[in-house]
């Protein structure tokens, strides 16, 4: 009996020293910051355009993520065989998402557009928890088989995770949960090979692989970075919702 205490109270010391030895989410997003560049460089964008190409089972498109700071504001567009095919806008205030299937969609405004708008922003990791979401240090997961620093976020209904690589600081992978007319889905993004862009000493990562699997199966999408324009003057207008 005594022997099965004592390796019991063994067992807890391991998990409490483990505990102790993992770092919190703000050093986390601490160090990821420092791992894409540091603060001072990421405030020196004031605005950024980003061009992607991407592939998947469904055929090409082009995407466009246009990005202004400080006082954030966004815009992306998606295009296939020369048309759009969706789009969604933040004007800092209100976010809207259309496609030519989507009708007139009411645009989202208060708590639900600032937390819709966040998950648009290139470097989120400087305001989740000053915009109130709960932040837990779920451990160390094996991702790409390399250590990462698992760490669950969560506001109201909404939560996912993200997942931090211990030795770099990056962040490799995300998971998320959502709802749509057509069911309910996962989404799995991998970010691979960071790099710079002209213009900038911050890291983007220029490759990104996303599985999204849900009651219509999964589909397997890889996108890459074809260039970035920082700091060329986007006007106010180009986040307008009307």
């Amino acid at each position: 009996m005594k022997k099965i205490k004592l390796i019991a109270f063994l067992l807890i010391l391991n998990v409490v020293a483990f505990a102790q030895d993992l770092p919190t989410a703000s050093q986390i997003f601490e160090n990821y910051v420092t791992a894409v560049g540091g603060k001072d460089a990421v405030g020196l964008i004031e605005d950024m355009t980003i061009s992607m190409t991407s592939s998947s089972s469904r055929g090409f498109a082009e995407t466009e993520m246009i990005h202004k700071m400080p006082e954030y504001k966004g815009a992306m567009s998606v295009y296939a065989n020369g048309r759009e095919m969706m789009s969604m806008k933040y004007d800092g205030e209100r976010f809207n998402r259309a496609s030519p299937w989507g009708g007139g969609n009411k645009p989202l405004e208060g708590e639900e557009a600032q937390m819709a708008g966040l998950q648009m922003h290139p470097f989120a990791e400087m305001l989740y928890l000053e915009s109130g979401y709960e932040a837990v240090v779920d451990g160390i997961e094996q991702v790409n088989e390399k250590d990462a620093y698992k760490v669950t976020l969560k506001k109201g209904s909404k939560s996912f995770s993200n997942f931090y690589d211990v030795a770099s600081g990056l962040k490799v992978k995300s998971i998320s949960k959502n709802s749509s007319p057509q069911g309910d889905f996962e989404s799995t993004a991998m970010y691979e090979s960071y790099g710079k862009f002209k213009g900038s000493e911050v890291l983007f990562p220029k490759i990104t692989k996303q599985v999204t699997a849900g009651g219509r199966g999964a589909m397997e999408t890889s996108s890459e970075i074809s260039g970035i324009k920082f700091n060329k003057g986007v006007k106010d207008k180009v986040f307008s919702i009307d």
